[in-house]
């Protein structure tokens, strides 16, 4: 296991190394200082967003520094946002995209043909989502007319029991506009696929999780309990909480955390599968996006832990 340090920051105290001018660093540093993160990452513009789910809003921050910030949205799942296109919301459980203006006015709203899991904006208007329990790997559609364009991929469709308990995709979705590839991983079963805009597989691989044991004990249980009950549970189980792609197009995904850092899987683009240590003083969360030279980590607003933000560089 490869060994990579950072400097971290918690509130306002920071102390980080970027790679933009004297003036923009600071600008952008003390902005990222204060964000809340249910979900981040990176939009056409290269600007970072983050959405923090209890307050509805999304936060925008240029590599300069300036800030903008979202009116009050709608309850969602999942959220992507682009500077130009608009913020893109997956309501009603999943079964409902908006397109939302950074003024909260509704462009459109596009009832799809299976409930979603993930959401990303691809290049135009063409937007991508991961069907929940049935359905292709990835549904593309047109946020300009609201049609449904292709599906493609094939993904083991969840059987519903008529009771007790389920495992449904936890599909996490990226979109690589460098290389124009869409990325999924399965973050319960440990599947990566990664696509062609027309969908050819470009990529495979396959991740175990050190607590797939006792997950999956757990599920068992869970799955026993409600069986006596005569109920019937969705269960959709994130072993890995976010996503990052670097631009050497390696996938990272946060694996385990401790007092000194975070131990995080790279999928390299052959597929091999590495893990790496990344020392994080303070604020060592799984969640986490590369942002030009960096990667910037950031906890859940809603964990007991501190509201703080990381910044490393990227080795």
């Amino acid at each position: 296991m490869s060994r990579i340090r950072t400097i971290a920051r918690c509130g306002l105290a920071v102390l980080v190394i970027m790679t933009w001018t004297a003036e923009a660093r600071n600008s952008a540093e003390q902005e990222l200082a204060s964000i809340r993160a249910t979900k981040a990452g990176v939009d056409s513009k290269n600007n970072f967003w983050a959405w923090d789910a209890k307050r509805r809003m999304v936060t925008r921050i240029t590599p300069n520094g300036d800030r903008v910030e979202s009116d009050i949205l709608p309850d969602a799942w999942e959220v992507d946002a682009d500077q130009e296109r608009g913020i893109a919301t997956l309501s009603d459980g999943g079964r409902v995209i908006n397109i939302i203006e950074w003024n909260g006015l509704q462009k459109r709203s596009i009832h799809l043909l299976h409930q979603g899991s993930d959401v990303a904006w691809l290049r135009g208007s063409q937007i991508a989502v991961t069907p929940r329990t049935t359905g292709p790997c990835v549904e593309i559609w047109d946020t300009s007319t609201g049609e449904y364009l292709s599906g493609f991929g094939t993904c083991p469709d969840i059987k519903i029991p008529s009771s007790g308990a389920v495992a449904v995709r936890a599909t996490l979705l990226r979109y690589d506009r460098a290389h124009r590839e869409i990325v999924t991983f399965d973050a319960f079963r440990g599947d990566l696929i990664t696509f062609s805009e027309t969908g050819s597989v470009k990529r495979r691989s396959h991740t175990q999780n050190p607590r797939d044991a006792a997950i999956d004990a757990w599920l068992k249980q869970l799955d026993r309990d409600a069986r006596l009950r005569g109920g019937v549970s969705y269960e959709q189980i994130r072993k890995y909480p976010s996503m990052a792609i670097a631009p050497d197009q390696s996938i990272w995904l946060g694996e385990n955390t401790d007092d000194r850092g975070i131990t995080a899987v790279r999928i390299l683009q052959d597929g091999t599968v590495r893990r790496v240590r990344i020392d994080v003083q303070r604020c060592a969360s799984k969640r986490f996006v590369a942002w030009k030279d960096d990667f910037v980590f950031y906890p859940d607003p809603s964990s007991p832990q501190t509201s703080c933000v990381a910044v490393r560089r990227r080795e």
